[in-house]
This record gives structure tokens, sequence and C-alpha cells, in this order.
């Protein structure tokens, strides 16, 4: 996982602040968080200029899931709805999205029958059962089961922006994959994070913001070409991690890959609601 050492120093490359120490800018900028499903009015301080607001995870883990649980109930406490989007298989939820019903959850083919990439995770289980219960949130699965030889960011994005449009004065949050949400291209291939960004019409510009998780140490349940396994991930000592807060917040308005990440000291891998079937890439 030193690929995320990495990830951290391109962006601060990207976003300029090289002139000053790293030390500095986190005083200036983080956010302290003692529970990610109870976020304080200080992260709220932060988001609230924002349309559209992108996490992205490591598959398998479960601090997203629940800083974005954290998210629909804070934002809910502060402006009338929220959309809350995630990067399952509308198809595969099945007759939850007519009746959200715990069962009906655990009962849909994507959580009884699994997806070999970390995603059917108790984590996700939690998540949305949890946010189908705030009355002013609102759920909405935006990936596709049928159409994965297809371009697979350019549908999830258009998935994203038919509920943006359709509900255009609600502040929008996904969850997604961290390649997903970022605002450029990755590998030549335009994410879903790069579509939002440019779309002339959503009109984004400065009203949306990127965050990913990044971490120092821990294990996570995902697949990395040897199907589905426990893995511990170790990045070692960095600036961020000897930082005074164990969990914070940095939120960086510019559109430059991702804008802004929470850090959590640990990762912890999410136990699986089953492991059967193998997903696409």
């Amino acid at each position: 996982m030193k690929i995320v050492v990495l990830f951290v120093c391109l962006l601060f490359l990207l976003n300029d602040i090289s002139a000053q120490s790293w030390d500095e800018y986190l005083k200036k900028r983080a956010v302290k968080i003692d529970s990610l499903e109870n976020l304080g009015d200080s992260v709220y301080g932060r988001l609230k200029s924002f349309r559209l607001i992108m996490v992205g995870e490591m598959h398998g883990t479960n601090e997203p899931a629940e800083f974005v649980t954290g998210l629909a109930k804070l934002i809910t406490k502060k402006e009338d709805s929220v959309l809350i989007g995630i990067e399952a298989p509308a198809d595969l939820i099945g007759n939850f999205i007519e009746n959200s019903t715990e069962i009906n959850l655990k009962e849909s083919v994507f959580f009884k029958t699994g997806y070999n990439d970390g995603r059917s995770s108790e984590a996700w289980l939690h998540l949305i059962s949890t946010v189908s219960k705030i009355p002013n949130a609102r759920l909405f699965f935006f990936d596709d089961s049928k159409y994965y030889t297809l371009n697979r960011d350019s549908l999830m994005y258009i998935n994203i922006k038919n509920q943006m449009k359709a509900h255009p004065k609600w502040k929008v949050i996904t969850l997604t994959g961290n390649i997903h949400n970022k605002l450029i291209p990755y590998n030549e291939k335009i994410t879903t994070g790069t579509y939002l960004v440019s779309d002339k019409d959503l009109n984004l510009s400065k009203r949306i913001c990127s965050i990913n998780h990044m971490f120092q140490k821990g294990t996570m349940m995902n697949n990395r070409g040897k199907g589905l396994e426990l893995s511990e991930v170790d990045n070692g000592e960095s600036v961020f991690s000897q930082f005074k807060f164990e969990n914070y917040l940095v939120v960086d308005g510019s559109e430059k890959n991702f804008s802004s990440f929470l850090y959590t000291r640990n990762v912890t891998a999410s136990k699986m609601t089953t492991i059967t079937q193998s997903s696409p890439k």
C-alpha cells in the first residue's frame, strides 16, 4: 500500500502547497473527528458549500461507510434533504428499493449472493439500513450489473446526473471505490468524477468535493487479483500519522484529482455478508 504515500505526495503537489510545511497545512485545514457516525458542526462548516460530495474507499473497509452515514445524519439536521448514492447495482438490490426493510436488503442478490470485490460488506449493509431510516434522506443505487462491458464510469455518471437533475436543491453524497471519484482521468480512462466535474449542464465548478480515505495501517477485505481475502496494510509513519488528531478531515476546494481526504489512523476490515460470487473489475 505504499501507493497511498505516492498518492499523498501527488495530491499536495497538485494543490500547490509545497511552500508550506505539512504540519502548518494540517493545522489550518484539518477538522478533528471523534466519531465517524456522529460528526460535528465543524465538519458541516467545511462541506456546506458543496452540492456534490464524493467519498472514495478501498472496498471491504468500515471507515468510509461510517463516514457517509455520519454525513447523512449531519446534513439532514442542517438542510432539508440529502441524496445518498451507493456504487451498487440497482438491479441486484431488488425489493428493497420499493420496500425498504432490512429483511429485503439482506435478501437482495447483492448481499445474499455477494460481490467478490468487498462491496457486499456488513459496513455497506449497515450504511444502507441506517440511512433508509432517516426521514429526510433518500438512497439511490447507480451501478448496473448488466453493462460492465461498456464504459461503466460513464453509466454511473449518467445515473448520478439524473438524480441530481431530479432533485436540484438537494445535496448529494456518493460512495464509490477510490478510482471512480477521482476528478481527473486515471490510466487514460475518464472517471465518474471527471465526467461530473466537466458537465456544463450541472455546472459543479467549486461545488464538487471529492474525498479519499487515507490511513496509516490496519486491515481490509477485498480482491487484489487473488480473490476476496483479508490483508494487512501499513504505510508507515508520516506527517499525517504524526499529526495531533487520530481521525480528521481535510477539505480543499480545488478540482484537481481528489480535492480532500478523510484520514483515520487505523483502517479496519469489514466482514462480508457472504462470499460466493466474483464480480467484474
